[in-house]
């Protein structure tokens, strides 16, 4: 038997990112001209106070960091933390 798995199926690192609703809401206030990244943060899952949780793949993760980079520090260093690790040395 013979399976095909998709190019975007292979080497896929699923990232858990949670984020406060502030750095939620300027995540998707700055989300506009990025249909796919604002299409994966409006499915969110909300948690005990207001924490948002969603699952991407890293790709989509550091095209979010380098949002929250120009325009929301929280978002910004919750998901240098997710990608990086406890490493605060990385920018």
């Amino acid at each position: 038997m013979n399976i095909y798995l998709a190019p975007f199926m292979l080497n896929r690192n699923v990232l858990k990112i949670f984020l406060d609703i502030m750095s939620y809401d300027c995540l998707m206030d700055h989300l506009s001209s990025e249909p796919m990244l604002g299409s994966l943060l409006s499915a969110a899952v909300i948690l005990i106070n207001n924490t948002r949780v969603f699952d991407c793949d890293e790709m989509q993760a550091r095209e979010l960091l380098s949002i929250a980079r120009k325009h929301c520090p929280g978002a910004f260093a919750k998901l240098r933390i997710t990608i990086h690790g406890q490493d605060d040395s990385i920018n």
